[in-house]
């Protein structure tokens, strides 16, 4: 039985598509015609030296256009060192490195670092190494992700980058000739060529890494360990992807590898710099994922498209809209929808409050409704406490229109407080801090303090509003003990108490 390709986390094969492709035919027409025998005079050697060298140069002409891909697109590269703690207690070494690659692009006048989650997660920001195509060295001032889609947006103090251009992946197409940027195995600023395999990879093992939202664009241009991050680009220097991982039994670029669509990048990061979290739109159905090509016949399709809905959540915008079980969803926000898998990612990846139209085969006919998405319903903390405010608190986690915004060193989710959101909660109007919504039951504060409590200083240094939070937490690295100060809120059995962390292990 052959061994299946594990998807690991991250060679040329050169693979030119129409543009190229009239310049390769003349230069092998023009070797077949003059297969001859080898010349026997130095007039005829030197004639074939002149044909070989006026095919090199229309070659070369078409070549010209992957090295402007390159110029234009390289300013805009970053290579990344980040350190994290050891896992391993009792390793003499206290960290472990791991390399990546990021992409510089441009927000509201602002510019930010684009990488995967994984490159980053778990590592200090003061053990975040930016390393620009000029020489620079950085380090972020502030790190936002999204583990469901393995994406991380990092905040820099800068206003002289270059931002990469932008795609859109919509237009992808297979066969697409494609150039990759990275750092493999930490040789910077390598680049590698191919094509677009495949588009719509899904259910792919990301190494034991809880990715949910995948719609990977597939390549054979080489991506290995180190790579991770860096920009798919097209042949007009457009970022169009990023890449992520490959499919390989060996561990390096075996010809399949994989990058995260940049509309599906720029939708989760437009989210963490705007709300600190990605918020999830909801439509309100349960779909069959054993929906198959005989079911589809019976039911009078041509052919197994779209996602079987087999029931509809009460009150949700799927029932309003009139959504009901049995319906087949075959188009929804004007894209064709493959399978069930491809609808939970672009109803996920769309903004909260849109209205949508969506296509509908029920009982042999085409049925066309329109839904307004609403956002996703969050769980109620498990930390929510009892007493007369525990109802504020579990509203607290479905308020949507309440920015806030996951602390992974911290493992917590805050709110800043104000008087509007003070009044909501039943708070003195005068109360300042940073409320916490939810604790990450992995975290480092998980079973030390409780969700509705108010942080409100660090050390010495208050904590009002999250930039107040991240300078604290970024004067703080790699200080063994720094106290976290705490206050009731709405935990009415908590008392103001300190927490003591260790700075030198928290990933701020």
């Amino acid at each position: 039985m052959s061994k299946r390709p594990s998807v690991l986390w991250g060679g040329m094969l050169l693979i030119l598509g129409a543009g190229l492709g009239g310049a390769l035919t003349y230069v092998v027409s023009s070797l077949v015609v003059q297969a001859q025998p080898a010349p026997d005079s130095h007039q005829a050697r030197q004639l074939l030296l002149e044909q070989l060298d006026q095919a090199a140069d229309q070659l070369e002409q078409q070549l010209r256009t992957l090295q402007l891909v390159v110029q234009v697109a390289a300013p805009s590269v970053v290579h990344i060192e980040a350190q994290k703690p050891n896992p391993r207690s009792n390793s003499s070494r206290a960290f472990i490195e791991e390399a990546g690659s990021g992409i510089i692009i441009e927000h509201q006048g602002k510019f930010f670092v684009v990488t995967n989650r994984h490159v980053v997660h778990g590592a200090p920001l003061g053990r975040i190494a930016l390393h620009l195509s000029d020489g620079r060295l950085m380090h972020p001032v502030r790190l936002r992700s999204d583990p469901e889609s393995d994406i991380a947006v990092l905040w820099v103090n800068a206003s002289d980058l270059v931002p990469a251009r932008i795609g859109n992946s919509d237009q992808v197409q297979i066969g697409q000739v494609v150039l990759t940027m990275g750092s493999p195995f930490g040789l910077s600023r390598s680049v590698t060529i191919g094509i677009i395999s495949a588009k719509g990879r899904r259910r792919l093992e990301l190494g034991g890494h809880q990715v949910r939202y995948q719609d990977f664009l597939q390549t054979d241009a080489a991506i290995n360990p180190g790579n991770s991050g860096g920009p798919l680009l097209n042949l007009h220097g457009q970022v169009i992807g990023m890449n992520t991982a490959i499919a390989s039994n060996s561990g390096g670029n075996e010809g399949i590898g994989f990058s995260i669509p940049i509309n599906m990048v720029m939708f989760v990061v437009d989210e963490l710099i705007r709300y600190g979290r990605v918020r999830r739109a909801f439509l309100g159905v349960s779909l069959d994922g054993d929906f198959d090509h005989h079911r589809a016949l019976q039911l009078g399709l041509p052919r197994k498209a779209g996602a079987y809905v087999t029931s509809v959540t009460p009150g949700s915008p799927a029932e309003q809209a009139g959504i009901q079980p049995g319906d087949v969803i075959l188009r929804f926000d004007d894209k064709e929808v493959e399978d069930d898998i491809h609808l939970i990612n672009l109803v996920g990846t769309t903004a909260v409050g849109k209205e949508v139209r969506v296509v509908l085969w029920r009982q042999g006919r085409l049925v066309e409704v329109r839904a307004q998405l609403i956002q996703r319903p969050e769980p109620q903390s498990r930390f929510a406490p009892p007493g007369s405010r525990s109802e504020s608190l579990a509203a607290l986690v479905r308020w949507h229109d309440v920015p806030r915004w996951e602390v992974e060193a911290l493992g917590l989710t805050l709110m800043e407080l104000q008087p509007r959101l003070n009044a909501r909660l039943k708070l003195d109007r005068n109360q300042r801090g940073l409320l916490v919504a939810q604790v990450d039951p992995q975290g480092p504060l998980a079973g030390r303090i409780q969700a509705g409590e108010i942080l409100v200083a660090v050390g010495e240094r208050p904590v009002h509003t999250a930039t107040q939070l991240d300078r604290a937490l970024q004067q703080m690295v790699g200080r063994p003990q720094v106290m976290f100060h705490f206050r009731p809120g709405l935990a009415p059995q908590a008392n103001p108490h300190a927490v003591r962390l260790d700075m030198r292990l928290l990933a701020h």
